[in-house]
């Protein structure tokens, strides 16, 4: 999963913005349900709604994530935060 959304995700963000603005809740609601449905996590803030790749609704049978999902969050965050010199590291 590449840091930015598919573009069927970028277009309902944009309609689930509408709702909101005209203050249909209930389409708003059944729009970011469906979001998650196709594996990304809407998080409205002041500044904009943001997306992120969700998480699996429950843990994996070693642990809270699949290995694969993890590799997958890791590297949306890297490319979020990628700057010249940033280094980062994870300790188990």
């Amino acid at each position: 999963m590449s840091g930015e959304p598919p573009p069927e995700v970028a277009q309902l963000v944009v309609e689930r913005s509408a709702a909101r603005e005209e203050r249909d809740w209930a389409t708003a609601d059944a729009l970011r349900d469906r979001i998650r449905e196709l594996g990304w996590e809407v998080m409205d803030e002041t500044s904009g709604t943001q997306l992120r790749p969700a998480l699996p609704e429950s843990p994996a049978p070693v642990g809270y994530a699949r290995p694969e999902d993890l590799v997958s969050l890791l590297e949306y965050y890297r490319q979020l935060h990628e700057e010249p010199g940033w280094r980062g590291s994870i300790v188990g």
